[in-house]
């Protein structure tokens, strides 16, 4: 198992259990893409719809939550009317500026003066300083694990070395069947 990363130039976000999804808007068009590139648009309209309102290409975590918390496996059946919302953990530009030079902390105080302007199904990811009580917390509520990122480190796709998934023992437990859930 991997290890958490620890020391200051860290900073630690929840991984929920959702799923992944590109935002970017180009004037007025607004498209939502899987992790694979897929279109997600026709099924989250109300999520591009907020999007649209706001200048900017977001990356984050499309999360289905019901009365039993996150429920993944619900988001294959969604309705444009169930509560889906965009936790987003980085932007990639805004105001047709590209931001992916930029250090993490400086996109994330972009992206956290955008949406406290907002009142929408979007919300920032929260980041905390120590992992291993963020990591605590994450098993305490069903959560999938722990995102781990460098502080300092430019936005890159893909999986790179500046960002650690930490997933937690109990999440690994529960779903080491997944794959054959979502088949069946």
């Amino acid at each position: 198992m991997k290890r958490l990363p620890t020391g200051e130039k860290w900073s630690h976000e929840p991984k929920l259990d959702g799923w992944r999804c590109k935002a970017v808007r180009r004037g007025k068009h607004v498209a939502l893409y899987s992790r694979l590139g897929r279109s997600l648009t026709p099924r989250f309209l109300r999520i591009a719809k907020a999007v649209g309102s706001l200048p900017v290409t977001l990356d984050g975590e499309l999360v289905l939550a019901d009365e039993k918390g996150i429920n993944f496996y619900g988001m294959r059946g969604a309705r444009p009317a169930d509560d889906v919302t965009y936790w987003v953990f980085d932007i990639l530009d805004l105001n047709g500026k590209d931001l992916r030079e930029l250090p993490l902390t400086d996109r994330r105080r972009h992206l956290h003066k955008l949406l406290a302007r907002t009142e929408t199904v979007i919300y920032p990811v929260p980041s905390f300083d120590n992992g291993q009580e963020l990591l605590v917390s994450a098993m305490d509520l069903g959560f999938e694990g722990v995102v781990s990122k460098l502080k300092h480190a430019p936005y890159r796709s893909g999986y790179r070395p500046e960002w650690v998934k930490i997933k937690a023992p109990v999440w690994t437990a529960q779903n080491r069947d997944r794959w054959e859930k979502l088949r069946g």
